[in-house]
């Protein structure tokens, strides 16, 4: 199996399918905060993550018939605000990676092709005891884009908005203060006069329709 060095590029985050020796590759790198802070960035959203300290990826990629298998595991360590009291949210987060890399090319053709019915089971050469869950990705002209990869796994794991009770926050808090401060306010607000809504809506109406 052929070990790929670090560099501070990650230039080695682009394969060469035709290029892979036939026993295997072998990755493993320390992301950078700013690299991946820059992988994950949203313009337009304001609570996009942000990388707090350095990821650590190890990966292996296999071919097989006419597949790349990647395997392997990265743990990273993300910031977002709360969208509910706009504080800074820790999370940490491990990825395992099992996918099977198939060239879009194929993929298209695939969708070209008119829908047939057939054993699922069979077409993809899994038995009824196999237990491993056969996850795909795509890869074009011939290059895997593994920081691509990355981003993905790393959106499909995360939540879409952070809060500060999130089960894979760190320093977790049972409620935002913003959130509690809201819901005593209302609630002391509405016990102590039932009716105070009632009081409200009384007031905007005009004086000739007041009882």
């Amino acid at each position: 199996m052929q070990t790929i060095e670090p560099n501070k590029l990650l230039t080695h985050l682009f394969v060469r399918v035709d290029r892979m020796v036939v026993t295997g590759l072998h990755i493993k790198e320390e992301l950078p905060c700013d690299w991946l802070s820059e992988l994950l960035d949203e313009p337009k959203n304001e609570f996009a993550w942000r990388a707090s300290k350095p990821a650590i990826i190890e990966l292996e990629l296999h071919p097989e018939a006419e597949t790349v298998r990647l395997t392997g595991f990265g743990s990273f360590w993300l910031n977002s605000f709360c969208v509910r009291c706009m504080k800074d949210v820790p999370f940490a987060l491990s990825l395992h990676f099992n996918l099977h890399l198939l060239a879009q090319e194929k993929e298209i053709q695939e969708d070209l092709i008119e829908m047939e019915l057939f054993d699922a089971d069979e077409y993809l050469g899994l038995s009824e005891e196999s237990d491993k869950e056969l996850n795909e990705a795509y890869y074009q002209n011939g290059v895997i884009d593994i920081s691509a990869l990355i981003k993905e796994q790393l959106f499909l794991e995360l939540p879409s908005y952070a809060v500060c009770n999130h089960p894979q926050a760190l320093n977790q808090v049972a409620l935002c203060e913003l959130a509690v401060v809201k819901t005593v306010a209302a609630d002391a607000h509405f016990k102590k006069n039932p009716f105070a809504k009632l009081a409200d809506l009384l007031v905007q109406l005009p004086e000739n329709e007041k009882m």
